[in-house]
């Protein structure tokens, strides 16, 4: 009898473990992976520089007469749209929209050599249409741009000879730029964003002027 129950408690410890394999085992829920395909909307805000370009003649009749040439830079601002599909290999792409407004630091005044001469230029709106390609690690979203862009050019001033004057200019031109985004709460995302932009060549007072500029922002969308 002692032999029996030393085999049959042998039996049950060599045992439990094969039992145990054999039990089912609560699957652990797999995290969801973030997937960028949608639509989103939102804002940004950020800051702006630009170069005026023109030939030295022009340059040096400009300079002559206001005292410089003005270079708009400052606060600019505006709201984005656009909608993204991830691929399977995790490539993202996708089409958007910018519309930016440029605050009142984005004025240059300058007082020129000429009694009572003023020159001030302003770039108060800017429209951009852009692809852009990225790849998803993730939350983590870097990406390159490439579009069209749109910026109204409004400049203003007094010159001696001709009194008080106004010109407003479309300009039209390409931008590139990159950027990240990623994730910040639900259903909103961060990104902080580069762009550059080359302006094509308008007429101001006889005077042949192109542009080129930078902006780099950050904003906040909503993803549908």
């Amino acid at each position: 009898m002692r032999n029996l129950c030393s085999v049959l408690i042998g039996a049950v410890i060599f045992s439990a473990p094969a039992l145990a394999a054999d039990m089912p085992v609560k699957a652990q829920p797999m995290a969801p992976v973030y997937s960028w395909t949608g639509f989103y909307v939102g804002g940004h805000a950020g800051y702006a520089w630009t170069t005026q370009n023109m030939s030295a003649t022009d340059r040096a009749a400009i300079t002559a007469t206001y005292g410089a040439v003005p270079s708009p830079k400052g606060f600019v601002g505006g709201l984005h749209a656009g909608y993204d599909y991830q691929l399977a290999n995790r490539v993202v792409v996708g089409l958007g929209l910018e519309v930016n407004g440029f605050g009142v630091d984005a004025v240059n005044n300058t007082t020129g050599i000429a009694p009572g001469s003023s020159l001030k230029s302003t770039i108060d709106w800017d429209f951009t249409v852009f692809g852009r390609v990225g790849y998803a690690f993730d939350r983590f979203l870097p990406y390159v741009l490439l579009g069209g862009a749109w910026d109204h050019n409004k400049t203003n001033g007094f010159n001696g000879f001709i009194g008080p004057f106004s010109v407003n200019v479309w300009h039209t031109g390409w931008t590139v730029g990159a950027g990240v985004e990623m994730p910040i709460a639900n259903h909103w995302t961060g990104r902080v964003q580069y762009r550059f932009v080359d302006s094509d060549t308008q007429t101001y007072l006889n005077r042949q002027i192109s542009g080129t500029g930078s902006i780099i922002d950050v904003g906040i969308s909503y993803r549908f």
